[in-house]
């Protein structure tokens, strides 16, 4: 397992060995977890797939925003840089992989769209 800090930090470059990559254990249901400054809506994400021997990894996952799944990816063809949809609210973005059998999951970069929710919400207060 490789640090999960390197789908964040600026680099893109697609070649494992370089790197710029994370990359989980290779089992079922691996994931690959992003948090954000605050509460946001996650309109869409942008995830850099690996270029080298193991593209195809990365063909079947879901997209989930607070443990709510946003997006199912299923190709059959790998990528090398995509945009998923996602609309829905939260702090947490993960990267849950459906392989079967079982792949690691590979991230080269992510980067979250979206807008910041405001923090002065309105709660259910009582009063007395």
């Amino acid at each position: 397992m490789v640090s999960c800090r390197r789908a964040i930090d600026g680099n893109t470059n697609p070649f494992y060995d370089q790197n710029s990559c994370t990359h989980t254990h290779n089992g079922l249901s691996e994931w690959w977890e992003g948090s954000l400054t605050a509460p946001s809506l996650v309109s869409f994400v942008t995830i850099y797939n690996r270029q080298d021997c193991c593209a195809k990894a990365l063909n079947k996952f879901d997209i989930l925003v607070d443990g709510s799944v946003c997006n199912q990816v299923r190709r059959s063809t790998p990528f090398t840089v995509s945009n998923f949809i996602c609309n829905a609210h939260g702090s947490k973005i993960r990267i849950l992989s459906r392989s079967n059998p079982a792949e690691p999951v590979t991230i080269c970069e992510f980067m979250a769209y979206g807008i910041q929710e405001k923090t002065n919400r309105a709660y259910n207060f009582k009063s007395a």
